[in-house]
C-alpha cells in the first residue's frame, strides 16, 4: 500500500525536536492521529535525494521538517504535480509556512494540519530554472548571508553584538550593481545596491518580515534599492529586519509577471530563499501560477 503520508527528516532541525530523537517524536505526533508515516532517514542521501525518494514513494503529501530552503527544495520536485507538499516549521524565518497560517514551534500542531488540513494552490516563483516560493535576492543580501549561520539560535542582543562589526564593514563597502531590466520588451537600466523579487507582492502589516497577504495573485513583485548611501543601506537594513521596510522611500516597488536580468557579470549571486547559488545571466525571472500544492489550515 501507498504510504498517506512520507517524511524527510532534517539533522539540523533540533530547535524543534532533539535530533536524537527526532524521528521518534514525529512518529508519535502522527500517531495521535492514527497515521503512521514513512520516515525518510537522514542518511538516506542529501536533501534532494531524500524528497526525491519520498515523492518516488507515491504518498499523497510529502512532509519536509526545516525551514524555507529545505520548503524551496522540496517545491523544486513537487511544483506542477498533484503531491502536496506538507511542513513542519524548523528554521529560522519560516516565512512561507507564517504565511499561509501554520503554526511555528508545535511539532503536534503542525502535524495535526497536515493530517486534518487541506491543500492550497500557492504560486511559485522561477528564476532559470530554480523554483523560489518567497523571496529572490541579488545585490547586498547575497554578500549578508553569510552571516546567517552565526545567528542561527542566538538571542537578537547576541546577534546584534556579535554581528554589528562585520556587517557594518560589508554596508559601508558595499558596491552598486548595473543591471537591466527587460520587461515586456522595454528595456529599464538600474543602479541598486540590492534588488527582491517576491512571489506576489509584500503586505501592508507591520512587524512581519517580508509576509504576504495573497500567495494566488499569479505576479511577481520586484523592490528596487534606490538609494546607495550607508545611511540609507543601514535603515533599510534595520526596518527589514523589523518587518517594516516595504514603503521605504529609498525603495523602487512594481509588480510583473516575468523579467529577465542582465549584469556586467556572466554569472551573478542569487539568493532564494536564503540559499546562495550563481546563476548564468540573463535572469529569467516567471510567476508559475497555482503550480504548488501546500496544506494549509
Amino acid at each position: 500500500m501507498k504510504p498517506r503520508f512520507a517524511v524527510v527528516l532534517n539533522g539540523r532541525a533540533g530547535a524543534l525536536v532533539g535530533r536524537e530523537d527526532q524521528a521518534g517524536a514525529i512518529e508519535r505526533a502522527f500517531a495521535a492521529h492514527g497515521q503512521q508515516p514513512l520516515l525518510i532517514p537522514t542518511d538516506a542521501g542529501d536533501l534532494p535525494h531524500r524528497i526525491r525518494l519520498a515523492c518516488d514513494s507515491g504518498a499523497e503529501t510529502v512532509v519536509v521538517v526545516g525551514g524555507d530552503g529545505t520548503v524551496a527544495c522540496a517545491a523544486q520536485l513537487l511544483a506542477g504535480t498533484k503531491t502536496a507538499l506538507g511542513i513542519i516549521p524548523s528554521g529560522t524565518m519560516n516565512l512561507l509556512a507564517r504565511d499561509v497560517g501554520l503554526p511555528i514551534d508545535d511539532l503536534a500542531a503542525a502535524v495535526g494540519v497536515i493530517v486534518n488540513g487541506h491543500p492550497r494552490a500557492i504560486d511559485v516563483g522561477d528564476v532559470n530554472g530554480h523554483v523560489f516560493l518567497c523571496g529572490s535576492m541579488t545585490g547586498l543580501p547575497t554578500r549578508l548571508a553569510r552571516f546567517r549561520e552565526a545567528s542561527r539560535g542566538n538571542s537578537i542582543v547576541a546577534t546584534i553584538t556579535k554581528l554589528l562589526r562585520p556587517v557594518l564593514r560589508v554596508l559601508a563597502h558595499n558596491r552598486p550593481m548595473r543591471l537591466a531590466l527587460e520587461i515586456d520588451g522595454a528595456r529599464r537600466p538600474v543602479l541598486t545596491a540590492s534588488m527582491t523579487v517576491t512571489v506576489n507582492q509584500l503586505g501592508d502589516a507591520t512587524g512581519r518580515q517580508f509576509g504576504r497577504d495573497r500567495l494566488d495573485g499569479g505576479v511577481l513583485g520586484v523592490y528596487i534599492f534606490r538609494r546607495l548611501s550607508f545611511l540609507a543601506a543601514l535603515r533599510v537594513t534595520v526596518r527589514a529586519w523589523l518587518g517594516r521596510w516595504r514603503g521605504d522611500d529609498a525603495v523602487d516597488e512594481f509588480q510583473v509577471r516575468s523579467m529577465a536580468v542582465t549584469g556586467r557579470r556572466s554569472r551573478m549571486h542569487v539568493m532564494n530563499d536564503g540559499e546562495v547559488m550563481a546563476l548564468r545571466t540573463p535572469l529569467a525571472y516567471s510567476v508559475r501560477p497555482l503550480a504548488l500544492l501546500v496544506v494549509a489550515p
